[in-house]
């Protein structure tokens, strides 16, 4: 059995989940991950300029020792959403030639101001004969349903 590893998995899957989130759940505003890529780039900015002496490596160390929650109060927002991916890859069975697309994603919603986990969640899908996106687009729909059910619906 072969084995295609997906490197890029977590961006595409976070896009997608935030497209179907935002569309099952619209009362919720969801931060996107291009707007997150600009915020951390602004961040990385100002710890420069507040820093002068740090490099680039120095500066991401920086930054990563930044607990999460600290930037959904920076971002004003009550909650924010961790994941995970486990495992993502597409195998190809060669004796029989049919081939599946797995993924393995954790999620963790946390409360921004105490810091504590509010719900947690974990999905794990092997779809025969689907690709990766339409795939990671189930593991996101299964995702969302069980959290609005078990935290937004209470």
């Amino acid at each position: 059995m072969a084995k295609l590893l997906i490197p890029n998995a977590g961006e595409i899957f976070s896009d997608i989940f935030v497209t179907r989130f935002d569309k099952k759940i619209p009362h919720v505003s969801v931060y996107s991950r291009m707007d997150l890529k600009y915020y951390m780039a602004n961040k990385k900015s100002r710890l420069k300029k507040a820093y002068p002496a740090l490099d680039d490596r120095a500066i991401d160390r920086l930054i990563t020792e930044v607990p999460v929650v600290d930037f959904a109060r920076d971002l004003q927002k009550d909650k924010i959403l961790i994941g995970k991916i486990r495992q993502c890859y597409t195998s190809h069975n060669r004796a029989f030639h049919w081939w599946s697309s797995v993924i393995d994603v954790d999620a963790v919603l946390m409360d921004a101001e105490s810091g504590k986990p509010v719900w947690s969640g974990n999905i794990s899908l092997r779809k025969k004969f689907h690709s990766q996106y339409s795939t990671m687009e189930v593991a996101a729909d299964r995702l969302i349903n069980r959290m609005k059910k078990e935290y937004f619906d209470k």
